[in-house]
Formats: structure tokens, C-alpha cells, sequence
């Protein structure tokens, strides 16, 4: 950076700029991918949820949309982690 500085003297060309700038470009296009493909799946698992009670899933979905990057771990650890508690193979008396 320091030859582009002395080189240029301050005023760096809009396409050297750009160039340097790909790696955090598409970094940041893929993460931006990835996120709205999150927002998607929680949206869709927290309505096909059955053990979410009606109410329950319309407070997420606005959850989802407002606060995204906060709801998501909170979702994924209450509704998504715990399953379902198997029956026994005790028989019952």
C-alpha cells in the first residue's frame, strides 16, 4: 500500500481500488447469500413447526425478519437442538 501511495501520491486509481477490494466483495456476497438462505430455512421450520403453538410462531417470524442475526441462535438452541424425547422400551405397568 505504501508503493501504491508513493507511486499514485494519495490519489489511488478507482480500478486498482476496486481490484484489491474483490476478495472482501465476494466475501461479502457470499455471507449475504448464506444469511438470507438461514432467514428462509428458520422462517419455513419455525411455521411447519408443530410443537410451536400458533402465537409462538408468528412473535419468531417477526423475530426472523427484525433481529435475524440474534433470533437464529436463540431458535436454533430452544426449538431446533432438543428433540424429541423417544418412548421408553420399559414396558409400562
Amino acid at each position: 500500500m505504501l508503493k501504491l501511495e508513493r507511486e499514485y501520491q494519495g490519489d489511488i486509481p478507482p480500478e486498482i481500488f476496486f481490484f484489491n477490494m474483490t476478495g472482501f466483495i465476494i466475501t461479502a456476497l457470499v455471507l449475504g447469500i448464506i444469511h438470507l438462505g438461514l432467514l428462509v430455512f428458520f422462517i419455513i421450520h419455525a411455521i411447519n413447526n408443530t410443537r410451536v403453538k400458533p402465537e409462538e410462531r408468528i412473535i419468531w417470524v417477526l423475530l426472523f425478519i427484525f433481529v435475524n442475526s440474534i433470533a437464529f441462535p436463540i431458535y436454533w438452541g430452544l426449538r431446533i437442538w432438543p428433540a424429541e424425547k423417544t418412548e421408553s422400551n420399559f414396558v409400562r405397568m
